[in-house]
Parts: C-alpha cells; sequence; structure tokens
C-alpha cells in the first residue's frame, strides 16, 4: 500500500533521503558505501544493484526502449524520454531561482547559473570572450580564420623560447 500512496517511511542515514521500503534503502546504501559487486563485462565499472548495471549496459548497446508516442524518437533510458516530452508539451518545471527563466531538466538549470554567478571557463585567446560550454566554445572557436590561429601559435611558440631564454641566462 505504500507504493500508492506515495509515503516514504525509511530514511537514508547518510544523505536524509527519503525511501519507500527497506530493500531499497539497503540498495541506496551502496551508493554510499563504495561496495560495487555488478560489474560491467565491457568497460569494468561496478554498480551496487543488477538493475542499474543492467540500466548502464546500455551504453554499450543500439537499444532504446522507450518511444516517444508523438514522434517516434527512441530513448535507452526513462528519464530521457521524459525529459523529451517536455519538447512536446512545452512543460518547464525546473527554473532559476534568480531570474526565473524555466527549463526542461534540472541540469540545464545547473548550466544556466554559471550566467549569473560569472563562471566562464572557456575563454578564446582571440578576441577574449568567455564561454561556459565547451562546446559553445568550440563553435565560437571555428569563426577565427586560420592566419588567426597561426599568429596565436606564432606567439606561443615566442613566448616559449624568450621563457627558455630567460631561463638560460638566469642560471
Amino acid at each position: 500500500m505504500i507504493t500508492h500512496t506515495g509515503e516514504r517511511p525509511y530514511r537514508c542515514p547518510v544523505c536524509d533521503k527519503a525511501i519507500i521500503d527497506r530493500a531499497r534503502l539497503k540498495q541506496h546504501m551502496t551508493y554510499h558505501t563504495g561496495v560495487t559487486p555488478f560489474k560491467c563485462s565491457v568497460c569494468g565499472k561496478g554498480f551496487g544493484t543488477q538493475g542499474n548495471l543492467t540500466i548502464h549496459m546500455r551504453i554499450h548497446s543500439e537499444e532504446k526502449p522507450y518511444s516517444c508516442l508523438v514522434c517516434s524518437k527512441a530513448f535507452k533510458y526513462d528519464n530521457s524520454l521524459k525529459a523529451h516530452m517536455r519538447t512536446h508539451t512545452g512543460e518547464r518545471p525546473f527554473s532559476c531561482s534568480i531570474c526565473s527563466r524555466g527549463f526542461t531538466e534540472k541540469s540545464k538549470v545547473n548550466q544556466h547559473m554559471k550566467i549569473h554567478t560569472r563562471q566562464q571557463s572557456f575563454s578564446c585567446p582571440v578576441c577574449a570572450k568567455s564561454y561556459i560550454q565547451k562546446s559553445r566554445f568550440e563553435i565560437h572557436m571555428r569563426t577565427h580564420t586560420q592566419e588567426e590561429m597561426d599568429v596565436l601559435e606564432t606567439r606561443a611558440q615566442e613566448d616559449t623560447q624568450g621563457t627558455r631564454k630567460l631561463e638560460t641566462h638566469t642560471q
């Protein structure tokens, strides 16, 4: 009956997560203990449960058991399908606490928050533009000509040689 009521009477003593039953609490504890008796035969990664290993094995296969009823796009994981469905419904259940912009996934909010905290980790050496996402930075870098990139490379070599000369001189 607990399953249908949504009640979660068990609590993880480490992270305080609410859990539905004792068996699932035991399963959850493997995340904290690091016990991983179920090993992937392809990459060797370990898992606390057989179920998690089974889900992981999809990484190494083409299996996509979850299909969108609207557009027929297939997914390896049920949570990927759930996130995809939001593109059809327009639902954006995750929002930025600073500007209230809505997102389809929590990870997208976390990525967006870097804009507000100015965490720009990829800086263009040609024009000094900064990017939060590596993929956007790489796209930007393609806008610069090969000539500009060659100049940068030459400067870098000159800087390195200058440093070497200085080291030799001071010895």
